[in-house]
């Protein structure tokens, strides 16, 4: 449209006026209308070239670097490579060179796709075209560094810039305090001082997001009180430091922060910190909490009290609370009706499969709905004695069949329950070596809790599945077994909903809201 506005006066638009308005779109997010006229003036500088004038005019490499950064700022990272690269391979058909800016923004792009490999290897290409990167430059590549949790390279990073007299500044210091765990956050924010630097808002903020990354929620309030008067707390800072506090399970001291915000800021402009609270804060705790605010007028974010958020916060609760005791007393029951009954040695058999797989293990995983780190160590100290506990009912079933002079594993029952047993071992060396909180080597891998979770219910449900061949084999019956083992899960199965529309009605009802 400008262009055609400017066509119709007779006027001919020079780079300093495309590169304003490719500046104006890409501040207002508009990247693809930017792209749009960055290939129009392309079309007309290649249509003036060919014609023998000066394509310059028209197109040089700061409107390149415009339209890159307008893709780049909207979260359009490929989109912005696409352009680095025909700059560079082919000079946009234009006889256009890339300068520092432009390598700039090819390596915040590439941060911005979390390939910090490729970030260090355009920072490393600058050398082949005698280009010196800048305090931005290394800011970005550290940026990128810091986005994959690289924090060696971010420091290594650092060092170069020493190397180059080239001091880092608040900049890179801010980009590179998130980069490592909350130790190496607090080892930057000395190296700051230290360079007579007074550390800022975002420096903080990230320090307390890797305070976060680690559970280290006391940390997080510590230097959440030591901001400096120049450097205060916002939104940013509250948010990580109750995200911080939900995921050491301290949901009282992340519910004081949140008043805290209420009361000093605006009263909409904490939904993140609801979100991080509704996976740790009980239900009736959180609802009066809301309830007590209503009338000073806060009213949450609407996709906090989404019917399908408050319904899996009080599911879990009333699963823990109903299930819980539930398979306890199922478990118990189960192991009175075997015979021969205790002080038999055999009876223990019984008793300890069904108190490692009942009763510790399904307990686990009503635990581990909950969230959060407490409910996480929780659920791995339940899954250890379950272990124990199925070890110890192997042991009494092979030293009685020893004493017996009986062979081992010729029913279905024991063929099964050795898969079981063997698979019990398995999920529990994998679950601490991979998941745990604090030495899992791939705790983040959304791939690796997917196969956990659901290799966890197979586990629970083949469990179930051999304690109904065992008793089908002791008490010579077949319909009683597979009737009492499979009750549970039907019922879990069928009564799940109606646990969850109850725990909204008393949700609303007792939050008052």
């Amino acid at each position: 449209m400008m262009m055609r506005m400017m066509k119709d006066r007779s006027l001919q638009p020079d780079a300093v006026c495309i590169n304003a308005a490719l500046s104006s779109l890409g501040a207002s997010g508009q990247w693809h209308l930017a792209l749009h006229v960055f290939d129009e003036v392309k079309r007309m500088a290649q249509l003036a070239l060919s014609r023998g004038s000066p394509a310059a005019r028209l197109l040089d490499v700061g409107v390149v670097n415009t339209a890159a950064n307008a893709c780049e700022r909207s979260s359009q990272w490929r989109t912005a490579l696409k352009l680095f690269h025909e700059l560079c391979s082919r000079s946009m058909g234009l006889g256009i060179r890339p300068d520092t800016v432009t390598f700039n923004v090819a390596i915040s792009s590439w941060g911005q796709g979390l390939h910090w490999k490729h970030a260090l290897k355009i920072l490393a290409h600058m050398r082949y075209w005698e280009k010196m990167p800048d305090e931005v430059t290394y800011s970005s590549a550290i940026s990128a560094c810091e986005r994959s949790l690289q924090w060696m390279h971010a420091l290594a990073l650092l060092d170069m810039m020493r190397c180059q007299a080239l001091p880092p500044n608040l900049l890179c210091y801010g980009a590179a305090v998130g980069a490592g765990d909350w130790r190496f956050a607090f080892q930057l924010l000395e190296a700051i001082k230290t360079e007579r630097l007074e550390p800022t808002t975002i420096c903080f903020n990230a320090a307390i997001a890797a305070c976060g990354r680690s559970h280290e929620w006391q940390q997080a309030l510590r230097l959440i009180t030591q901001m400096p008067f120049a450097a205060p707390p916002n939104m940013i800072t509250f948010n990580s430091t109750i995200t911080s506090c939900e995921r050491g399970t301290a949901w009282d001291i992340a519910l004081a922060l949140l008043e805290k915000v209420c009361i000093e800021v605006a009263m909409g402009a904490a939904p993140s910190s609801f979100l991080s609270l509704q996976r740790e804060k009980p239900v009736w705790a959180l609802c009066d909490f809301m309830g007590h605010h209503a009338a000073s007028g806060f009213v949450p974010d609407p996709m906090i009290l989404r019917p399908a958020a408050v319904k899996k916060l009080c599911a879990s609760s009333v699963r823990l609370q109903v299930w819980g005791p539930a398979m306890a007393i199922f478990a118990v029951l189960a192991a009175v009706a075997v015979t021969p009954s205790w002080p038999v040695w055999f009876w223990y058999h019984p008793a300890a499969m069904l108190l490692g797989y009942v009763v510790l293990m399904g307990n686990a995983t009503l635990v581990k709905k909950i969230g959060g780190l407490r409910a996480t160590k929780i659920h791995g100290y339940l899954m250890g004695a379950a272990s124990v506990a199925a070890a110890f009912g192997w042991y009494v079933i092979h030293s009685n069949k020893e004493a017996m002079g009986k062979p081992h594993i010729t029913t279905w029952h024991g063929l099964s329950g050795l898969i079981c047993l063997l698979s019990t071992f398995s999920m529990a060396v994998a679950g601490t070596g991979l998941l745990d909180p604090h030495i899992g080597m791939m705790k983040t891998s959304k791939t690796v809790r997917f196969f956990h979770r659901n290799a966890g219910r197979i586990l629970i449900g083949s469990a179930f599945a051999c304690s109904a061949l065992g008793w089908s084999t002791v008490q010579k019956q077949a319909l009683l077994p597979v009737v009492l083992f499979a009750s549970p899960l039907l019922m879990f199965m069928k009564a799940r909903s109606y646990f969850e529309q109850c725990g909204l009605r008393g949700t609303c009802t007792k939050g008052g809201w």
